[in-house]
């Protein structure tokens, strides 16, 4: 009996060694495994269910989930959707379905809130199509949770980059993802996670649907609706959701690709000056313009006076300005500014475009020194040498010069002889002025004259020639006056007597005739 006793001893003892030594040679790892189970204190985890998820990865390196890396088929098609008719092994019921498989789900997949962003905070509920229409969804389907009597969104909800809900800690899967990235959803049933491994689905759960799952193939409803219509009993209609699982197509980040290109098949497209991911960045870096240029979107554009690819060249000569586009004006062999065009002139030239000699008498640049030869001759205005031929021109302009300085000097040489002599009581204007007064009043005193004796001639042709003369004494003539005066007032109708003369005459003859 002791021998039975050590020989079943032994045996319980080498299969325990064995046991240890299969467990501690079998380092194969299944990630089918639950790594939380059996515990030994009794049954599920002794630990909360977010102190497993957070503690189990940083203590055991393990954790409560799987990932797997997204794919990335840009040469495919967004997603493909297939309808399927199966009948579940034991269960009489035909299941009819949709599978679609998304292809680049990483730019494609995307959780939309009730009605569009903001849905799920003011408790928003909408029909699966109304959702899907704004975002313009190729295939959509609600998978998420809410409150029926609320609305209120349940669960973890991440919409865009987004965090709209935190469960604080709760976490559950939305739908089947491939070893390769793709996802699987559009199914319902838990019953059918055999046709799910078929088609080599890992993991799958049913998408909670508020109690009804209904799928949109690019915005017409796919599903057989599970309600009644209120307006009429006999119809089917949707019912209204929260969140939905949105395919769409493939999206640029961002998606107006920075206002610089066109988004096309999730890629951005730059424009002409643009490069980069999402043309945010200039082909031309504003370090490679350098000092003179500015970078744009058509290149470095160069400040006025400077051209090249990166702006580090002068214009060339002979031309200045923005694009080096305007021809200089400077003659003379002037060169012009680059940036503004002034010419500066070589020696012996000045003017806006050189196109003046220096005045006689200077030289140089700028006409700015001064000859020094002897009697102050003019020299050579860019030398400044005084044995030096002057053109034609300017020889003719000296001899103008000299003889209008010729006359300007005796001019001034008479005025200044004029001051220092003595000057007249009367000057020479004057005596002419007298003289020729003198002149016409005489001219005028012979005129009259002239007239005078014009008509003293004129007056005596008319008088009758004179007879004899005879002497009357004075008494005699007092005598007869009476008798005269009547004669005489005849003889003053016939004419006129001007002297004294003529009344002896007339008066004689009429005397004569009465004696």
């Amino acid at each position: 009996m002791a021998t039975e006793s050590v020989k079943c001893t032994c045996v319980w003892l080498l299969l325990w060694l064995c046991v240890r030594l299969s467990q501690t040679t079998n380092t194969r790892e299944s990630m089918d495994d639950d790594i939380l189970l059996p515990y030994s204190q009794g049954h599920g985890p002794s630990h909360s269910h977010r102190y497993v998820r957070d503690c189990q990865p940083i203590i055991h390196g393990n954790t409560t989930y799987e990932s797997w890396p997204s794919s990335n088929r840009s040469g495919q098609p967004v997603a493909e959707t297939k309808l399927f008719v199966s009948n579940i092994p034991g269960s009489s019921r035909i299941v009819y379905g949709h599978m679609t498989v998304v292809n680049d789900p990483l730019r494609t997949v995307s959780v939309l809130e009730p009605g569009g962003p903001g849905g799920c905070e003011m408790k928003v509920r909408t029909t699966v199509r109304e959702t899907a229409e704004e975002a313009e969804c190729l295939y959509a389907q609600n998978a998420g949770f809410f409150n029926t009597s609320t609305g209120h969104c349940l669960g973890n909800v991440v919409s865009n980059v987004r965090v709209v809900l935190d469960s604080g800690g709760l976490q559950n899967a939305q739908f089947g993802i491939r070893k390769d990235g793709s996802l699987v959803f559009g199914l319902n049933l838990w019953e059918m996670a055999d046709f799910l491994k078929e088609h080599g689905v890992i993991n799958a759960i049913n998408l909670d649907g508020g109690g009804s799952a209904t799928y949109v193939n690019n915005g017409v409803l796919a599903s057989y609706p599970s309600d009644h219509c209120i307006s009429d009993n006999m119809w089917r209609c949707e019912r209204k959701v929260s969140t939905i699982l949105c395919i769409h197509k493939r999206r640029c980040q961002p998606a107006n690709c920075s206002e610089h290109g066109d988004c096309v098949d999730g890629h951005c497209q730059c424009h002409d000056g643009w490069q980069g991911a999402a043309c945010d960045s200039l082909v031309c870096q504003p370090s490679a313009c350098g000092p003179h240029g500015v970078c744009t979107a058509n290149g470095c554009v160069c400040d006025a006076g400077w051209r090249g690819k990166n702006c580090s060249q002068e214009c060339l000569a002979g031309f200045y300005g923005d694009g080096c586009n305007q021809t200089c004006s400077c003659v003379s062999g002037g060169s012009c500014d680059p940036v503004h065009g002034r010419c500066t002139c070589p020696p012996g030239f000045h003017g806006n475009y050189c196109e003046q000699v220096c005045p006689l008498g200077f030289y140089g640049l700028s006409c700015a020194q001064e000859c020094q030869c002897e009697d102050r001759c003019p020299c050579d205005p860019q030398t400044g040498s005084c044995n030096t031929t002057l053109p034609g021109g300017t020889n003719y302009t000296l001899h103008t010069a000299g003889h209008c300085l010729a006359r300007k000097m005796f001019t001034s040489w008479r005025q200044e002889e004029d001051a220092h002599r003595e000057r007249p009581y009367l000057t020479e204007q004057t005596w002419l002025i007298i003289t020729l007064t003198l002149a016409t009043v005489l001219s005028a005193s012979l005129l009259v004259h002239l007239i005078q004796a014009c008509r003293a001639v004129s007056v005596a042709s008319h008088i009758p020639e004179r007879k004899d003369y005879s002497y009357v004494p004075l008494n005699n003539i007092n005598r007869v006056t009476s008798c005269a005066t009547d004669n005489n007032e005849r003889a003053e109708k016939d004419f006129q007597l001007e002297d004294s003369d003529s009344q002896d005459e007339i008066w004689s003859s009429s005397h004569s005739g009465q004696s």
